[in-house]
């Protein structure tokens, strides 16, 4: 999707003094996703206030968040309710997204019975992530590769 080289600038002029504080200390992570970031910058907009306050938490995940940010994005309806919430759990499920994103959108639906139960189902993520491998891969647990 292509955005506007206007409406990147008014974008970025407005929020230019709250990103320049709140990058500082994360170039070194955001800065390989810049172009990606301004390519989906349209998407991003809505949630940059969220995203600037958040950084430190979102900034180490941001090629995964990146990758995966249309399903991602549908957790941010309903004015963002879901943001705050999920975000303690981001450094658990961001190296996950790969195995785990094709099925965010599955989910999505049932995030308010599942919201209260995420303490339990967050440090066993990993169990999860490896049960979706190996239904992609068809190894037997015991011997898959890929588990290793």
């Amino acid at each position: 999707m292509h955005v506007h080289p206007q409406q990147t600038r008014y974008v970025l002029v407005r929020y230019a003094p709250g990103i320049l504080i709140a990058v500082e200390g994360h170039l070194d992570a955001i800065e390989p996703h810049l172009d990606e970031i301004l390519q989906r910058l349209d998407a991003i907009e809505p949630h940059l206030p969220f995203v600037l306050r958040n950084l430190d938490t979102l900034a180490p995940h941001a090629g995964a968040l990146l990758k995966h940010i249309d399903a991602l994005l549908l957790y941010a309806d309903d004015g963002g309710k879901y943001l705050e919430p999920l975000l303690p759990y981001v450094s658990r499920f961001a190296p996950r997204l790969d195995l785990l994103g094709p099925h965010l959108a599955l989910l999505r639906p049932h995030m308010k019975h599942l919201l209260p139960h995420m303490h339990v189902v967050a440090p066993s993520a990993h169990l999860f992530a490896r049960q979706v491998r190996h239904v992609h891969c068809a190894c037997a647990p015991s011997s898959c590769p890929c588990t290793r």
